[in-house]
């Protein structure tokens, strides 16, 4: 192979090129949230013509984008994003926020899983034990309805539950879901844990506890008269049920079920069919309208609200989300139809009062709105009179 002496020469380009500070400053903020995507864009955007605008200042006339792209890789079990690329070496950022430069030799010697491209959702998963007195059905109903309380779980592709293992002291089980935004990992998993955690208490599946631990002391149960009283003063405290007799709420109250929702939870989803109404013992909720969940009202204790999918069995009109820890009281249709076979003027009187309640909304939004027309049309009328100098 001859060795050309003189020019012009031959010059392969390397499209990898060093990320300036700004940049590397914009991942990090991009990544803990601090800028939107439409800011890290620009600031990526910016620096891609800064890189080719070097590129071409030194004559070449093959240029490239400097590969400034961002990429999640997974070297063995540890996470990083890379930074840079060397002749021998690897710089890293990992996501406990050290800097890690790795050798080419031990690149060449590991797997290397690239969540960046190609571009698109990732699968993730999530384990957990559960006691052999709660069915496999339960259970994988339970994950399923947790995973679907997450924001950032895709729909498409579906979650799923899988049992995994029959352990010591429980049936593990695996759920796996989609996410988009991989760099929110953990804290993702940390979410459908949390969720799985309430879901699993509202429906009385146990996480049981390590075989090797024996506990010697007795955990008090709960007296079932005092937890009856609870439910019967929430009752006589709803407008709803004021026609009611003591011992119609008596019976209603022991029938019932307290249920408990986290941060966030959604309590009921919107157009779902629903035969249950819902007390507020405890904490309160938000209500929310659309996909975008539009917040047009907010229910403190003793609030309430489906009545009128208990007694009609109507899709719920809106969705209702738990703010802060939530308990609830469900009464479902079951309740009323026994209690309409032994007293159907106590079923008509607590439709009344349901009827009458909605009336009352309807009136009062549709007074708002009636004055907010009024209010604009005012507005109108004022900005046409400044535009055209009338008085």
């Amino acid at each position: 192979m001859s060795v050309r002496g003189r020019p012009p020469f031959r010059a392969d380009h390397v499209g990898s090129l060093l990320r300036p500070a700004a940049l590397r400053q914009a991942f990090r903020q991009f990544a803990s949230r601090e800028i939107d995507e439409d800011a890290f864009a620009s600031i990526q955007d910016d620096s891609i013509r800064a890189v080719v605008q070097l590129q071409e200042d030194v004559g070449l006339e093959v240029v490239t984008d400097g590969e400034l792209t961002y990429h999640f890789v997974m070297l063995e079990t540890k996470k990083e994003t890379v930074e840079t690329y060397y002749g021998t070496t690897v710089t890293a950022d990992a996501t406990e926020g050290n800097f890690v430069i790795v050798p080419n030799n031990i690149i060449a010697k590991e797997a290397i899983t690239n969540y960046s491209e190609p571009a698109g959702p990732t699968r993730l998963e999530v384990e957990v034990g559960a006691s052999y007195l709660s069915t496999p059905a339960d259970v994988k109903a339970a994950m399923l309805e947790a995973m679907h309380q997450v924001p950032r779980v895709l729909d498409t592709p579906a979650p799923d539950v899988l049992l995994h293992s029959f352990d010591g002291s429980a049936i593990t089980y695996r759920a796996r879901f989609w996410v988009s935004e991989y760099e929110l990992d953990e804290q993702i998993r940390d979410q459908v844990r949390t969720a799985i955690f309430y879901a699993f208490g509202r429906r009385g599946i146990e996480i049981p506890w390590p075989i090797e631990v024996g506990y010697e002391r007795e955990w008090p149960e709960p007296d079932p008269a005092t937890k009856q009283r609870e439910r019967e003063r929430v009752l006589a405290r709803v407008d709803l049920f004021a026609r009611l007799t003591e011992e119609q709420r008596r019976d209603i109250a022991a029938a019932s079920q307290m249920h408990l929702y986290g941060d966030g939870e959604i309590i009921v989803r919107q157009d779902t069919p629903g035969q249950s109404m819902f007390i507020i013992c405890s904490g309160c909720a938000v209500v929310v309208l659309g996909p975008e969940r539009r917040e047009v009202a907010v229910l403190e204790q003793g609030g309430y609200f489906g009545e009128m999918s208990l007694l009609t069995g109507d899709p719920r009109s809106a969705s209702v989300m738990a703010r802060g820890d939530t308990t609830v009281l469900e009464l479902d249709a079951d309740l009323f139809r026994a209690l309409g076979a032994a007293d159907p003027q106590a079923v008509e009187e607590v439709a009344l009062a349901a009827m009458t309640r909605r009336a009352q909304l309807t009136q009062m939004r549709d007074a708002a709105q009636s004055a907010a027309v009024a209010n604009a049309q005012a507005t109108l009328l004022s900005r046409v009179k400044k535009f055209l100098g009338l008085r």
